[in-house]
Protein backbone atom coordinates (compact mmCIF):
# COMPACT_ATOMS: atom_id res chain seq x y z
CA UNK A 1 0.00 0.00 0.00
CA UNK A 2 1.27 3.61 -0.83
CA UNK A 3 1.55 5.92 2.00
CA UNK A 4 0.18 9.16 2.03
CA UNK A 5 3.39 11.07 0.72
CA UNK A 6 4.00 8.71 -1.88
CA UNK A 7 0.32 9.47 -3.16
CA UNK A 8 0.97 13.03 -2.89
CA UNK A 9 3.91 13.42 -5.01
CA UNK A 10 1.74 10.60 -7.31
CA UNK A 11 -0.77 13.10 -7.37
CA UNK A 12 1.77 16.27 -7.75
CA UNK A 13 3.48 14.23 -10.93
CA UNK A 14 -0.09 13.61 -12.30
CA UNK A 15 -1.12 16.91 -12.63
CA UNK A 16 1.77 18.60 -14.10
CA UNK A 17 2.01 15.84 -16.65
CA UNK A 18 -1.74 16.63 -17.64
CA UNK A 19 -0.71 20.53 -17.46
CA UNK A 20 1.78 20.46 -19.94
CA UNK A 21 -0.05 17.41 -21.98
CA UNK A 22 -3.40 19.78 -21.97
CA UNK A 23 -2.00 22.22 -25.08
CA UNK A 24 -0.08 19.52 -26.65
CA UNK A 25 -3.71 17.45 -26.44
CA UNK A 26 -5.18 20.43 -27.95
CA UNK A 27 -2.31 20.54 -30.61
CA UNK A 28 -2.85 16.96 -32.12
CA UNK A 29 -6.49 16.28 -31.29
CA UNK A 30 -8.34 19.81 -32.14
CA UNK A 31 -8.21 22.14 -35.13
CA UNK A 32 -6.49 25.90 -34.66
CA UNK A 33 -8.94 27.89 -35.74
CA UNK A 34 -8.03 31.20 -36.43
CA UNK A 35 -11.07 33.61 -36.00
CA UNK A 36 -11.54 37.05 -37.86
CA UNK A 37 -13.89 39.23 -37.85
CA UNK A 38 -14.34 40.65 -41.38
CA UNK A 39 -15.91 38.35 -44.50
CA UNK A 40 -14.07 36.12 -47.01
CA UNK A 41 -11.88 37.82 -49.93
CA UNK A 42 -10.70 40.92 -48.00
CA UNK A 43 -7.16 41.76 -46.65
CA UNK A 44 -7.54 40.33 -43.66
CA UNK A 45 -9.17 37.58 -44.63
CA UNK A 46 -6.12 37.03 -46.95
CA UNK A 47 -3.76 37.46 -44.37
CA UNK A 48 -5.05 34.93 -41.80
CA UNK A 49 -5.43 32.41 -44.83
CA UNK A 50 -1.47 32.37 -45.69
CA UNK A 51 -1.00 32.42 -41.76
CA UNK A 52 -3.43 29.14 -41.46
CA UNK A 53 -1.69 27.97 -44.30
CA UNK A 54 1.91 27.90 -43.06
CA UNK A 55 0.63 26.25 -39.27
CA UNK A 56 -1.02 23.71 -40.64
CA UNK A 57 2.15 21.18 -40.20
CA UNK A 58 1.75 21.55 -36.43
CA UNK A 59 -1.89 20.53 -36.07
CA UNK A 60 -2.88 17.43 -37.66
CA UNK A 61 -6.33 17.76 -37.07
CA UNK A 62 -5.70 20.95 -39.56
CA UNK A 63 -6.23 24.84 -38.91
CA UNK A 64 -9.45 26.45 -40.01
CA UNK A 65 -10.07 30.01 -40.68
CA UNK A 66 -13.64 31.01 -39.34
CA UNK A 67 -14.83 34.04 -40.49
CA UNK A 68 -17.35 35.74 -37.41
CA UNK A 69 -17.98 38.89 -39.31
CA UNK A 70 -20.28 41.96 -38.07
CA UNK A 71 -20.01 45.01 -35.67
CA UNK A 72 -16.22 45.77 -37.63
CA UNK A 73 -14.77 42.50 -36.00
CA UNK A 74 -16.73 43.28 -32.23
CA UNK A 75 -18.31 39.68 -32.62
CA UNK A 76 -14.85 37.94 -33.46
CA UNK A 77 -13.04 39.56 -30.58
CA UNK A 78 -16.34 38.84 -28.22
CA UNK A 79 -16.25 34.84 -29.25
CA UNK A 80 -12.29 34.56 -28.69
CA UNK A 81 -12.80 36.09 -25.61
CA UNK A 82 -15.07 33.50 -24.40
CA UNK A 83 -13.21 30.34 -26.21
CA UNK A 84 -11.45 27.65 -24.13
CA UNK A 85 -8.14 28.37 -22.69
CA UNK A 86 -6.43 25.11 -24.74
CA UNK A 87 -5.27 27.59 -27.16
CA UNK A 88 -6.80 26.11 -30.13
CA UNK A 89 -8.73 29.26 -30.83
CA UNK A 90 -6.94 32.37 -31.69
CA UNK A 91 -8.18 36.30 -33.22
CA UNK A 92 -5.92 37.79 -35.85
CA UNK A 93 -7.40 41.20 -36.15
CA UNK A 94 -6.03 44.40 -37.49
CA UNK A 95 -5.02 45.90 -34.29
CA UNK A 96 -7.32 49.33 -34.35
CA UNK A 97 -9.99 46.81 -32.88
CA UNK A 98 -8.07 46.92 -29.83
CA UNK A 99 -6.39 50.21 -30.15
CA UNK A 100 -9.15 52.68 -31.13
CA UNK A 101 -12.65 50.86 -30.29
CA UNK A 102 -12.52 51.16 -26.94
CA UNK A 103 -12.64 54.77 -27.45
CA UNK A 104 -15.44 55.16 -30.22
CA UNK A 105 -18.06 52.43 -28.81
CA UNK A 106 -19.03 53.33 -25.64
CA UNK A 107 -20.12 49.59 -24.54
CA UNK A 108 -17.27 47.51 -25.89
CA UNK A 109 -17.70 44.05 -25.03
CA UNK A 110 -14.31 43.28 -24.09
CA UNK A 111 -11.38 44.59 -23.16
CA UNK A 112 -8.66 44.52 -24.50
CA UNK A 113 -5.58 44.28 -21.95
CA UNK A 114 -7.61 42.29 -19.51
CA UNK A 115 -9.17 39.98 -21.72
CA UNK A 116 -6.92 39.00 -24.10
CA UNK A 117 -3.27 37.88 -24.24
CA UNK A 118 -1.16 39.24 -27.32
CA UNK A 119 0.81 36.66 -29.22
CA UNK A 120 2.55 38.41 -32.22
CA UNK A 121 2.15 40.35 -35.02
CA UNK A 122 2.27 38.69 -38.20
CA UNK A 123 1.72 41.36 -41.00
CA UNK A 124 1.24 45.39 -41.39
CA UNK A 125 0.10 48.24 -43.98
CA UNK A 126 0.01 51.59 -44.54
CA UNK A 127 -2.66 54.52 -44.78
CA UNK A 128 -2.66 56.92 -47.77
CA UNK A 129 -4.40 60.12 -48.97
CA UNK A 130 -5.30 59.20 -52.47
CA UNK A 131 -6.92 61.49 -55.22
CA UNK A 132 -9.08 60.97 -57.98
CA UNK A 133 -10.13 62.71 -61.36
CA UNK A 134 -11.78 65.31 -59.81
CA UNK A 135 -8.36 66.96 -58.71
CA UNK A 136 -6.28 68.47 -61.86
CA UNK A 137 -3.51 66.82 -62.79
CA UNK A 138 -1.15 69.34 -61.96
CA UNK A 139 -2.09 68.88 -57.98
CA UNK A 140 1.08 66.03 -57.57
CA UNK A 141 1.94 66.69 -54.17
CA UNK A 142 1.04 66.82 -50.35
CA UNK A 143 1.34 70.61 -50.39
CA UNK A 144 0.12 71.42 -53.76
CA UNK A 145 -3.38 69.56 -52.08
CA UNK A 146 -3.28 71.52 -49.20
CA UNK A 147 -3.33 75.15 -51.36
CA UNK A 148 -6.11 73.58 -53.75
CA UNK A 149 -8.16 73.07 -50.87
CA UNK A 150 -7.56 76.04 -49.54
CA UNK A 151 -8.95 77.99 -52.78
CA UNK A 152 -12.20 76.12 -51.89
CA UNK A 153 -13.69 75.02 -49.17
CA UNK A 154 -16.03 72.76 -51.25
CA UNK A 155 -12.86 71.01 -51.67
CA UNK A 156 -11.98 69.70 -48.27
CA UNK A 157 -14.03 66.72 -48.07
CA UNK A 158 -12.14 63.36 -47.76
CA UNK A 159 -13.81 60.08 -48.14
CA UNK A 160 -13.10 57.24 -45.13
CA UNK A 161 -14.64 53.69 -45.06
CA UNK A 162 -16.20 53.96 -41.76
CA UNK A 163 -17.30 56.26 -39.17
CA UNK A 164 -14.84 56.44 -36.14
CA UNK A 165 -11.92 54.21 -38.35
CA UNK A 166 -8.71 55.18 -38.39
CA UNK A 167 -8.88 57.33 -41.78
CA UNK A 168 -11.34 59.90 -39.95
CA UNK A 169 -8.38 60.51 -37.16
CA UNK A 170 -5.81 60.78 -39.33
CA UNK A 171 -8.15 63.44 -41.13
CA UNK A 172 -8.38 65.10 -37.98
CA UNK A 173 -4.84 65.06 -37.45
CA UNK A 174 -4.02 66.14 -40.52
CA UNK A 175 -6.82 69.36 -40.53
CA UNK A 176 -4.90 70.31 -37.24
CA UNK A 177 -1.45 69.90 -38.67
CA UNK A 178 -2.60 72.07 -41.96
CA UNK A 179 -5.25 74.61 -40.59
CA UNK A 180 -7.76 72.94 -43.70
CA UNK A 181 -11.29 72.26 -42.03
CA UNK A 182 -11.42 68.79 -43.41
CA UNK A 183 -14.52 67.04 -43.24
CA UNK A 184 -14.86 63.00 -43.25
CA UNK A 185 -17.35 61.71 -45.85
CA UNK A 186 -17.94 58.22 -43.99
CA UNK A 187 -19.00 55.32 -46.51
CA UNK A 188 -20.09 51.78 -45.85
CA UNK A 189 -16.73 49.79 -46.62
CA UNK A 190 -13.46 50.20 -48.75
CA UNK A 191 -15.61 49.28 -51.97
CA UNK A 192 -17.91 52.19 -52.63
CA UNK A 193 -15.85 54.84 -51.18
CA UNK A 194 -12.87 53.53 -54.08
CA UNK A 195 -15.94 53.55 -56.64
CA UNK A 196 -17.10 57.29 -55.59
CA UNK A 197 -13.81 58.13 -55.84
CA UNK A 198 -13.08 57.21 -59.22
CA UNK A 199 -15.98 58.65 -60.65
CA UNK A 200 -15.08 61.94 -59.36
CA UNK A 201 -17.98 62.13 -56.13
CA UNK A 202 -15.35 62.69 -53.62
CA UNK A 203 -11.80 63.81 -54.53
CA UNK A 204 -9.84 62.14 -52.27
CA UNK A 205 -10.05 59.28 -49.34
CA UNK A 206 -7.81 58.23 -46.30
CA UNK A 207 -7.67 54.58 -46.96
CA UNK A 208 -5.06 51.30 -47.09
CA UNK A 209 -2.44 51.57 -49.46
CA UNK A 210 -3.40 48.36 -50.41
CA UNK A 211 -6.38 49.06 -51.58
CA UNK A 212 -5.88 52.14 -53.91
CA UNK A 213 -1.72 50.55 -54.87
CA UNK A 214 -3.26 49.15 -58.61
CA UNK A 215 -5.76 52.11 -59.29
CA UNK A 216 -2.82 54.32 -58.84
CA UNK A 217 -0.21 52.07 -60.90
CA UNK A 218 -2.97 51.78 -63.53
CA UNK A 219 -3.57 56.21 -63.61
CA UNK A 220 -6.48 55.74 -62.70
CA UNK A 221 -5.95 57.64 -58.80
CA UNK A 222 -2.83 59.26 -57.25
CA UNK A 223 -1.60 58.45 -53.89
CA UNK A 224 -0.30 62.05 -52.92
CA UNK A 225 1.21 60.75 -49.69
CA UNK A 226 2.09 57.80 -47.31
CA UNK A 227 0.78 58.10 -43.55
CA UNK A 228 4.16 56.73 -42.59
CA UNK A 229 7.90 57.80 -40.78
CA UNK A 230 9.74 56.90 -44.37
CA UNK A 231 8.84 55.94 -47.76
CA UNK A 232 7.09 52.56 -48.38
CA UNK A 233 8.42 50.43 -50.56
CA UNK A 234 5.40 49.57 -52.51
CA UNK A 235 5.67 53.38 -53.50
CA UNK A 236 9.46 54.40 -53.26
CA UNK A 237 8.24 57.28 -55.28
CA UNK A 238 5.73 58.93 -52.85
CA UNK A 239 6.91 61.15 -50.41
CA UNK A 240 5.80 59.31 -46.57
CA UNK A 241 4.16 62.29 -44.19
CA UNK A 242 7.13 62.01 -41.98
CA UNK A 243 8.85 64.14 -44.93
CA UNK A 244 6.52 66.64 -44.66
CA UNK A 245 7.48 67.45 -41.34
CA UNK A 246 4.06 65.45 -39.47
CA UNK A 247 5.61 62.44 -38.59
CA UNK A 248 2.76 62.56 -35.48
CA UNK A 249 0.39 61.59 -38.58
CA UNK A 250 2.04 58.03 -39.09
CA UNK A 251 -0.31 55.04 -38.09
CA UNK A 252 1.24 51.76 -38.94
CA UNK A 253 -1.97 49.08 -39.15
CA UNK A 254 -0.84 45.89 -37.45
CA UNK A 255 -2.33 42.43 -38.00
CA UNK A 256 -2.04 41.02 -34.42
CA UNK A 257 -2.91 37.84 -33.32
CA UNK A 258 -4.51 37.34 -30.01
CA UNK A 259 -5.80 34.43 -27.80
CA UNK A 260 -8.34 34.61 -24.53
CA UNK A 261 -6.46 35.37 -21.45
CA UNK A 262 -6.82 32.29 -19.96
CA UNK A 263 -4.44 30.22 -22.07
CA UNK A 264 -1.39 29.77 -20.52
CA UNK A 265 1.94 31.67 -21.18
CA UNK A 266 3.98 28.78 -22.32
CA UNK A 267 1.53 27.96 -24.33
CA UNK A 268 1.42 31.41 -25.96
CA UNK A 269 4.93 30.87 -26.18
CA UNK A 270 4.28 28.18 -28.57
CA UNK A 271 1.97 29.69 -30.25
CA UNK A 272 4.76 32.55 -31.19
CA UNK A 273 7.52 29.86 -32.58
CA UNK A 274 4.47 28.81 -34.78
CA UNK A 275 3.60 32.12 -36.11
CA UNK A 276 6.97 33.28 -36.41
CA UNK A 277 7.59 30.21 -38.52
CA UNK A 278 4.43 30.71 -40.55
CA UNK A 279 5.45 34.57 -41.10
CA UNK A 280 9.24 33.68 -42.14
CA UNK A 281 7.50 31.26 -44.96
CA UNK A 282 4.65 33.65 -46.13
CA UNK A 283 6.81 36.75 -47.37
CA UNK A 284 6.43 36.14 -50.61
CA UNK A 285 2.72 35.74 -49.96
CA UNK A 286 2.50 38.77 -47.92
CA UNK A 287 4.57 40.66 -50.77
CA UNK A 288 1.59 39.80 -53.23
CA UNK A 289 -0.72 40.95 -51.44
CA UNK A 290 1.11 44.15 -50.67
CA UNK A 291 0.97 44.32 -46.69
CA UNK A 292 4.49 43.96 -44.96
CA UNK A 293 5.63 40.67 -43.20
CA UNK A 294 6.03 41.76 -39.08
CA UNK A 295 7.79 39.64 -36.67
CA UNK A 296 6.67 41.27 -33.33
CA UNK A 297 7.00 39.22 -30.03
CA UNK A 298 4.39 38.99 -27.32
CA UNK A 299 5.93 41.65 -25.40
CA UNK A 300 6.27 43.60 -27.58
CA UNK A 301 3.02 43.42 -29.27
CA UNK A 302 2.05 44.05 -25.67
CA UNK A 303 3.82 47.51 -25.38
CA UNK A 304 2.92 48.82 -28.96
CA UNK A 305 -1.02 47.83 -27.96
CA UNK A 306 -1.09 50.01 -24.77
CA UNK A 307 1.06 52.74 -26.34
CA UNK A 308 -1.38 53.28 -29.31
CA UNK A 309 -4.51 52.46 -27.05
CA UNK A 310 -3.22 56.00 -24.99
CA UNK A 311 -2.30 57.51 -28.54
CA UNK A 312 -5.28 57.10 -30.17
CA UNK A 313 -7.69 57.83 -26.81
CA UNK A 314 -5.88 61.49 -26.61
CA UNK A 315 -6.49 61.85 -30.46
CA UNK A 316 -10.07 60.79 -30.47
CA UNK A 317 -11.01 63.34 -27.50
CA UNK A 318 -9.60 66.14 -29.08
CA UNK A 319 -11.43 65.18 -32.49
CA UNK A 320 -15.05 65.84 -30.39
CA UNK A 321 -15.88 62.40 -31.53
CA UNK A 322 -18.77 61.10 -29.78
CA UNK A 323 -19.00 57.40 -28.67
CA UNK A 324 -21.21 55.42 -30.30
CA UNK A 325 -23.29 51.99 -29.07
Amino acid sequence: MSSRREFLAQTSVATTLAAFAAPLLAQGTKPLRLVIGFPAGVLTDNVARLIADGMKGAYPAGTIVENKTGAGGRIAAEFVKRADADGSTLLLTPLFTFTLYPHVYRNLSYDPLKDFKPVAAVASFDYALTVGPSVPNSVKTLPEFIQWCREDEKRNQYGIPAAGSTPQFIGDLLAGATGVPFSAVAYKGGAPLLQDLIGGQIPAIIDPLPNAFEYHKAGRLRVLTVFSERRSPLLPDIPAIGEYKMGQLAARELFGVFVPATVSDSHVATLRTQLAASVDNSKGGFARMLVNAESMGTSDLTAFTQKETERWKSVVLASGFKAVD
